[in-house]
């Protein structure tokens, strides 16, 4: 690997890799991120290290290393994800909501018109260009959670399966309509 001096253990290492796997799934790491963490993991662990004191961080050469240490990760362009869809989708979440939906049911006996659905939807007016962020070799799509902010608006629908709905919403950001 050339001239390359190795600052951490394996376990450090694993250790770094074990916080890119953990913050792939939701949020993932961009490379600022990984020579952020690393160079906290060199400080907390009193490591004699060439990083950056000022700014914190360890060098572009240190995550070259690193990663060529590692040739499992590679650097990938995220797919926007919201941040309620990542906390929301999974089985024991969708579990405990028709529990708890079945035992409103059975108590209450609602019809269908009385039982509604609402969904919303962003709907981007100025285009995002992602950064690419660390994760396995071999993953087929990674996913970044987005931010709420600039120039999004929200539609807003809701209907029930008794055929009943309320006309969709456009919500806009910070907006004051002149009547």
């Amino acid at each position: 690997m050339g001239n390359f001096i190795k600052t951490f253990t394996e376990e450090q290492e694993e250790e770094i890799l074990q916080h890119i796997f953990d913050n792939e799934e939701t949020m993932g790491w961009v490379t600022d991120d990984v020579l952020k963490f690393a160079y906290k993991v060199a400080e907390r662990n009193n490591i004699k290290h060439p990083f950056s004191s000022t700014k914190y961080k360890a060098g572009k050469d240190w995550l070259k290393g690193f990663r060529q240490g590692h040739s499992f990760l590679t650097l990938r362009a995220p797919e926007s994800t919201s941040a309620a869809k990542t906390r929301t989708f999974n089985k024991p979440t969708a579990d405990k909501f028709f529990s708890i939906l079945k035992n409103v049911q059975d108590k209450h006996a609602y019809p269908a018109y009385r039982i509604f659905y609402v969904d919303e939807t962003s709907l981007n007016t100025v285009p995002i260009k992602n950064t690419n962020i660390l994760a396995k070799r071999g993953r087929k799509q990674v996913a970044r959670i987005t931010s709420a902010e600039r120039g999004k608006s929200t539609a807003v629908i809701c209907g029930s399966s008794g055929g009943n709905f309320i006309p969709p919403m456009l919500i806009f950001r910070r907006l004051r309509m002149q009547m």
